[in-house]
């Protein structure tokens, strides 16, 4: 496995209680894997996310990567947040430098490897525009592109298209599978939408926010080079109902309905 999640467990201690985000959880993701994690509020998608980051210490068990535990942030793994976190005052070519500069990347050219990261994502055209003159979907390319320079063994994303309008939305999840199917990218995606988890992933893995709960892990059958008509295919239409009854049912047995 590239990244190996190994009982794990988060115990956040607040004045009035502990609260327990996640339990006990253990799944894997192999080298080039799309996973995506999906469930209700609270059931400890971000938080798990964070601890593969190494933003946080998990209190109970262990993250591996490539049989390295994690311990701490890394350039190995890059995060996509919901918000773009750019450098305002820093063009697009300069926030992907700056990412390039940090990385140590060996190519003294960076400004060349910059345009050809926003290339990738197809913002070539825009090296010179700062983040204020940009839509908020191409800053979410910009973000996509600054990760890539560091060249990351896995790629984390977060919510990374929650703020988005439908129709481009639409159009980032298009534009990460071509980066995904040309790069070979690790990735681990949170994210509420079924239908967009569905859409991207290899495998979507239903969280549980019961302390005593366990996992759902879902292979995605359908075929690689998906499209604007995959939707369309009954087999999406079949998975994303199951997915969508398993969330349902957790919904109803954490708010008693």
């Amino acid at each position: 496995m590239k990244l190996e999640i190994d009982n794990v467990s988060m115990r956040y201690r607040t004045r009035r209680k502990d609260v327990l985000a996640l339990k006990n959880t253990t799944f894997g993701v192999k080298e080039n894997e799309f996973v995506s994690l999906v469930g209700v509020s609270g059931c400890g998608k971000s938080t798990l996310l964070n601890l593969i980051a190494g933003l946080q210490a998990p209190t109970g068990g262990e993250i591996r990567l490539d049989d390295s535990v994690v311990r701490g942030p890394g350039v190995d793994r890059g995060v996509v947040f919901q918000s773009y976190s750019l450098l305002p005052w820093l063009t697009a070519g300069q926030n992907i430098e700056f990412a390039l500069k940090e990385a140590r990347d060996p190519d003294r050219d960076r400004k060349a490897r910059a345009r050809e990261l926003l290339d990738t994502v197809g913002l070539g055209d825009f090296v010179d525009a700062h983040p204020a003159q940009l839509s908020g979907g191409m800053r979410q390319r910009v973000a996509i592109a600054r990760v890539m320079a560091y060249r990351p063994r896995v790629m984390l994303m977060d919510e990374p298209f929650g703020a988005l309008d439908a129709l481009t939305r639409t159009l980032m999840q298009e534009l990460l599978m071509r980066v995904w199917e040309e790069h070979k990218l690790t990735v681990v995606f949170v994210t509420h939408d079924i239908s967009e988890a569905v859409f991207l992933s290899d495998r979507v893995v239903v969280m549980s926010s019961r302390a005593e709960g366990g996992l759902h892990d879902i292979a995605i059958d359908l075929p690689r080079g998906r499209s604007a008509a995959t939707p369309d295919d009954p087999r999406f239409a079949e998975l994303s109902g199951r997915i969508l009854d398993l969330v349902r049912e957790e919904a109803r047995t954490v708010n008693h309905f």
